[in-house]
This record gives structure tokens, C-alpha cells and sequence, in this order.
């Protein structure tokens, strides 16, 4: 890497927090932009399936939220070594029930399994197997060599395990499926009848949450 493209090393902890609050739970001019984002969602999904005029925008703004979250946490383990990705994940908890939203977390989680899911279903065992593998090793290791200083390890665990779940996922992710599984998620969770014009929207946003989060650290390395 050459010196003018060298990242800069930023605290993980404080560079989440600023994006939660700017991205996730910013506003403008009072209006919040993860719902007026929904706004523009459900009206260019209506173009081609006009019955999803039919959900409620504020439903579908917290569905997003949810979904918003766990694609950054997706992109940054992605990109960020295991233990910076386990610290992100567990201030994220921590970020969400000092707002009173373990609400959120807990939709979060949902969507942890599927991207989970999008990296093992209709694979070959073998490759699930290795997978599987991958994620016990990486959930041992960090357990084994972290939770030892927290207080609560049934909390540190949970924040593990959605690290661990995203191993895979790069895979899906470079072939759309891992979009296309949330997108489904989506709809299931909203209680609507699901139709292609659907699933691709809403995997386009998917995407576009996943892309937004992997440019932020274009020129950033986190660090703990």
C-alpha cells in the first residue's frame, strides 16, 4: 500500500458511535433519516408492486433500522479484524439499551441468522462443515481470550455470536444472495404477501446499506 493510501487507525468504539448517531439515528430539520429514507423505499417499491403501499411506514422505518444495523455490523466484520468486529458488536448492544432499544438488537438478531442462513442453505456439506467450523472456532477463541475480563459473559457471548454468524457471508453477499435472504426476512417479519418486484427492491436497499458501511471505511482502519 502506498503512502498516500495508507488508512488512518480510528477507534472503533467512537467511530461507531459517531455513524449510529449521525447514519442510523440522525435527523434533519426534525425528521429522522432512516424514516424518510423508508419514504423513498416504499414509494419506489410501489412502482412495480403497488400492494406494498399497504405497510405501515413506521413499521417498515424500524424494519430498515434494524436491517441498516446488521448490514454494518456485517460490512465492518468483514472488513475489521475479529476482535475489533466483537467490540462493535458489543458497544452496538450496549449503544442500543442505553436508548432504550434493545428492541432493535433484538430485530438485529433476526437478521444476523439469515445472513447467517445465506452462507450455508442449499451449499454443499462440505462447505458447510467448514463454515460451521469456522464459526465454533472463531466464538471459541474470542470467548476464550476475551470474556474472560468482562462481567457478564452471557451478554459477551451474544455479542460473539453475531460476529461468528456473519463468517461466510462474504460469499453470499458477492452473489446477492445474502441481499436477496435479508430482503425475504424483510417481508416476513412486515406480515406481507411477497412478490420478485418486492424481494429485488428491497435487496437493493440491503445492498445499499452493506455498500454505504464498507465505503465509510474506505480510508479508515479500526482499532481497539
Amino acid at each position: 500500500m502506498g503512502l498516500f493510501s495508507r488508512k488512518s487507525r480510528t477507534n472503533a468504539i467512537g467511530f461507531s458511535r459517531e455513524f449510529y448517531d449521525k447514519y442510523v439515528f440522525g435527523s434533519v430539520r426534525g425528521v429522522g433519516l432512516e424514516e424518510a429514507y423508508a419514504e423513498v423505499v416504499r414509494k419506489n417499491i410501489c412502482k412495480s408492486d403497488s400492494s406494498f403501499a399497504a405497510v405501515s411506514l413506521e413499521d417498515l422505518t424500524e424494519e430498515l433500522r434494524a436491517v441498516h444495523l446488521e448490514m454494518i455490523g456485517t460490512a465492518w466484520t468483514h472488513a475489521s479484524k475479529s476482535e475489533v468486529a466483537f467490540e462493535v458488536s458489543k458497544f452496538t448492544k450496549q449503544y442500543l439499551a442505553d436508548l432504550d432499544r434493545r428492541d432493535l438488537w433484538e430485530a438485529m438478531g433476526a437478521y444476523n441468522q439469515i445472513v447467517a442462513q445465506s452462507a450455508t442453505k442449499g451449499e454443499g456439506e462440505r462447505l458447510q462443515a467448514a463454515i460451521a467450523k469456522q464459526r465454533a472456532d472463531l466464538f471459541d477463541d474470542l470467548f476464550d481470550n476475551l470474556a474472560k475480563r468482562e462481567s457478564d459473559r452471557e451478554w459477551v457471548a451474544d455479542a460473539i455470536a453475531r460476529v461468528a454468524n456473519r463468517i461466510g457471508s462474504e460469499r453470499s453477499r458477492k452473489t446477492g444472495k445474502m441481499q436477496a435472504f435479508v430482503g425475504i426476512r424483510v417481508m416476513s417479519r412486515l406480515e406481507i404477501e411477497g412478490s420478485d418486484q418486492i424481494v429485488e427492491g428491497l435487496a437493493a436497499v440491503v445492498h445499499g446499506f452493506y455498500q454505504g458501511a464498507t465505503e465509510a471505511l474506505d480510508k479508515v482502519e479500526l482499532i481497539v
